[in-house]
């Protein structure tokens, strides 16, 4: 068919053209005859006729199928094509549209591609989310297993996660501007990881105590010692004892040591700051034997020169029981009164000095020699612990737990 029998036609009928030569494999065809459209009611300024949507469409997913869905570094490779399909979207896209699709294979492309994060959040840069699906969607691959974040919250959350190590300010801008859009998670954790990244951010913007609270939430949810060193790291500038107990919790209740390895040489740093000079010296030859473990290469930027005089042989029990000792001596604990105790059912609860209910189990306590100690109205001390609540019959956002139960007055050395 020749150029000039396609300009006769008007713009549903072209697009159902272009639809055909699609699907019958015919793309250079159907890009020459949908660019060529565009350009005329471009040139034309004809941008009142909504109808050239139906054109633009089909010329997506033209795009989309001859540049993008078989080429797994389109991103690379095809960066003009992928450049006029998400500018030609930029004052909005529709359900038709092969939009939300190409970002999709995008988000996946740029997690596999060897490009430096800058590059990558470029071109994450060039997409606007407005127009990204935010339907859960199924799990394709297999169908039995859960379904899958939308398309808008899989973007969201992998761009706010480069932006969080390259730029704090950019991404809190990013986070709270996306947020609007309540990004749809099927996946809690990776919900709960997308919000832990903002509380961290906000928390070394000084926001400390919302956020801190918020990011003790999300470690009960997530168990993951990486939300500690987050609180760690907040609080290093305010209270260093505490800031060390968080460092020293993520690697005694987290045995990730290969993720989780840069919290020994904080401990040190940490513990040389507050005049432990021989228990730094201590953490700091088991950082360096953790990163040898797991072949890590230990660059200058660790380097505690006044340690480098000596070479120190530490076993993992000996660190473990400083471990340990710094554990329960730092516990930021606070200080309650039993109001309730269900023998038979081996649970009760604490009321806080604030008038707050905390939940027990009779193995929550330490250093209890017998259960039949544990009696209304006694003193004890314990870690408080907050979670969210997923409880309908409970009015409430969270609930409340107390770990490390310890009768007051009856303080021993803990059994580890």
């Amino acid at each position: 068919m020749d150029m000039s029998e396609y300009d006769k036609l008007n713009n549903y009928e072209l697009s159902q053209v272009i639809k055909r030569l699609r699907t019958e494999n015919q793309l250079d065809e159907a890009e020459k005859i949908g660019k060529r459209r565009l350009e005329q009611y471009t040139h034309e300024s004809k941008n009142n006729d909504k109808s050239i949507n139906l054109v633009k469409n089909q010329y997506s997913w033209v795009l989309y199928y001859k540049y993008f869905k078989n080429n797994p570094n389109f991103h690379v490779k095809y960066y003009k094509q992928l450049k006029e399909l998400l500018e030609m979207y930029k004052d909005g896209a529709d359900k038709y549209s092969s939009y939300s699709r190409t970002v999709d294979l995008l988000v996946k492309n740029v997690k596999n591609s060897q490009i430096s994060s800058d590059q990558k959040i470029y071109y994450l840069s060039l997409v606007n989310p407005d127009n990204l699906d935010n339907e859960i969607r199924p799990n394709e691959k297999n169908p039995e297993k859960k379904p899958l974040d939308s398309i808008l919250a899989s973007y969201v959350s992998y761009t706010a996660k480069l932006l969080h190590v390259k730029d704090l300010n950019r991404f809190l801008s990013f986070y709270e501007k996306t947020e609007s859009k309540k990004p749809n998670f099927a996946n809690s954790q990776n919900k709960y990881w997308h919000m832990s990244k903002y509380y961290h951010a906000k928390a070394l913007r000084g926001d400390l105590e919302e956020a801190i609270t918020w990011l003790k939430i999300l470690r009960n949810e997530l168990k993951n010692g990486i939300i500690d060193q987050y609180i760690a790291e907040a609080l290093k500038k305010k209270d260093k004892k505490k800031a060390l107990w968080y460092y020293i919790k993520s690697v005694k209740t987290d045995g990730n040591l290969n993720i989780l390895y840069r919290s020994f040489w904080y401990i040190s740093n940490l513990l040389r700051e507050l005049g432990e000079v021989e228990d730094s010296k201590l953490f700091y030859f088991y950082f360096k034997k953790v990163m040898d473990k797991y072949g890590y290469k230990f660059t200058d930027n660790f380097v505690i020169q006044e340690f480098e005089k000596e070479v120190l042989n530490v076993s993992d029990k000996e660190a473990k029981k400083k471990i340990d000792k710094y554990f329960y001596e730092l516990m930021p604990k606070e200080e309650g009164t039993i109001k309730i105790y269900f023998k038979d059912r081996g649970f009760g609860f604490i009321t806080s000095k604030n008038n707050i209910e905390f939940y027990f189990k009779s193995n929550n306590f330490i250093n209890l020699k017998d259960t039949s100690e544990i009696i209304a109205h006694k003193k004890v001390s314990f870690l408080p612990e907050v979670k969210l609540n997923f409880d309908p019959k409970k009015n409430q956002e969270f609930s409340y737990f107390a770990e490390y139960v310890e009768l007051i007055n009856t303080k021993a050395e803990p059994n580890t």
